[in-house]
């Protein structure tokens, strides 16, 4: 995952992945876009189903 991370960062690519409740459920994503390498700079961003909203799973992701 390391060197996919890295790649994708080079070639300023956004990768997301899939956030899941006890492996089976899938509540939403979250990934980051590479908007400026030259700055280092990365924006994160996340989705979650409303009903699970306020439970912790960002924290915990």
């Amino acid at each position: 995952m390391v060197t996919a991370v890295a790649t994708a960062i080079h070639v300023e690519k956004s990768i997301e992945w899939v956030i899941y409740k006890n492996r089976k459920r899938v509540i939403g994503t979250i990934g980051f876009q590479v908007w400026s390498p030259q700055h280092s700079h990365i924006e994160i961003g996340y989705e979650v189903h409303l009903d699970y909203w306020r439970k912790g799973y960002i924290l915990e992701v």
